[in-house]
């Protein structure tokens, strides 16, 4: 059997970017068809919101009449409403800096720490997107607004002439589609820079950087870890751990991102100039070996147990040299991805005290800070 649509928008890639294009395309009176190669739920990384992300979030939702997402851009509104969702509270980004071989040593002067706070209290706090749950909620809403959502579809051809048409085999169906516009929101997979030969090769991207990562359970608390040094929090401006926290290396950086569903997403982001990915090393090993090298880090994970699929990248930076034309898009995580490199540089993690803040590189075209700093 084969199954037939036409739209005016066809949106490859039901992440939550797709998803809600699908969702902005009907209300402004358009025929969105949205297809995916896998099925929800699923495991993705890319978790954790900007005070930025939640206002355009609650911009869109406002602008295009889709109540059922304001919930989700602040923790208090979104713990009101939907629950069941899996989700981190963030009321900052924490750093901390590390030596190789050595435990951490708190200080006085909380030299070796930065805690910039984005929110004044947990109700108005930002949050971590627990993918699994919040890709999940986005397609269900598709669904419910009675949107064409065909998954578990392998693309075996994709036309561009007077318009697009798309071919895909479903597990107990063909399917066509013709569109007159094409979004590709397929992220990395590279689906419409390969069909119509856009490089997007990162030759202008200054950082350099591959991940090893997964999910975890069991991690402990950072903070916990601080008292058992005897360190002062009294004067942090946030528990360090509802964060977005940074463990500041002398060769990348690690997250941890806490989830209130026990889970926690946690990887290191490596310099690729310093440290080259070898695929003969298992990823788990090569987690391992981190974990030994900064001892402290060991200690907060050496209860963790992995609930995922280990996972290595290769370079993660990219960048399309076009990314629309008169019948097609990419958004943006199809079109370019630009990570920090937070690694340290001649000493290990400081702040420079006249302009208040770390001794860090930030992306290129980043602002320093996000949100209102504080100094501890």
């Amino acid at each position: 059997m084969t199954i037939h649509e036409e739209a005016d928008l066809l949106i490859l890639g039901a992440g939550f970017a797709g998803a809600m294009m699908a969702l902005t395309a009907q209300s402004l009176g358009l025929r969105p068809v949205l297809v995916e190669k896998g099925r929800h739920p699923r495991f993705a990384i890319g978790e954790s919101s900007t005070p930025i992300a939640n206002l355009v979030l609650e911009g869109l939702a406002r602008t295009y009449d889709l109540p059922r997402l304001l919930p989700l851009t602040k923790y208090g509104r979104w713990q009101a409403a939907y629950p069941h969702l899996a989700c981190g509270l963030k009321r900052g980004f924490t750093f901390v800096g590390h030596q190789a071989g050595r435990p951490f040593a708190p200080r006085p002067d909380h030299a070796n720490e930065l805690l910039v706070a984005a929110s004044p209290r947990d109700e108005v706090g930002d949050t971590h997107w627990f993918r699994e749950h919040f890709d999940h909620f986005v397609v269900e809403e598709v669904r419910a607004a009675g949107i064409p959502y065909y998954d578990e579809t392998k693309m075996v051809a994709l036309e561009h002439d007077d318009g697009w048409r798309v071919h895909g085999i479903r597990p107990a169906h063909e399917l066509h589609v013709s569109a007159a516009f094409l979004v590709d929101a397929t992220g990395p997979s590279g689906l419409l820079p390969r069909t119509l030969g856009i490089d997007t090769g990162p030759v202008v991207v200054r950082t350099n950087s591959w991940s090893v990562y997964s999910h975890f359970v069991d991690v402990g608390w950072w903070r916990d870890g601080l008292l058992e040094l005897g360190a002062t929090v009294a004067d942090h401006p946030y528990h360090c751990d509802h964060a977005a926290l940074h463990h500041v290396l002398e060769d990348g950086w690690v997250w941890v991102l806490r989830f209130n569903n026990g889970v926690t997403s946690a990887g290191v982001m490596y310099d690729g100039e310093r440290r080259s990915p070898d695929s003969s090393v298992a990823p788990e090993a090569e987690w391992a070996a981190l974990l030994r090298r900064y001892p402290s880090l060991g200690r907060q994970f050496e209860q963790a147990r992995p609930v995922q699929p280990w996972t290595r990248t290769g370079r993660v930076q990219r960048k399309a040299r076009r990314v629309a034309g008169a019948d097609w898009a990419m958004l943006a995580h199809a079109a370019y991805f630009l990570d920090p490199a937070l690694q340290q540089r001649q000493r290990p993690f400081a702040i420079d005290r006249r302009a208040a803040r770390p001794n860090l590189r930030p992306p290129l075209g980043a602002s320093v800070t996000e949100g209102a700093v504080s100094r501890v």
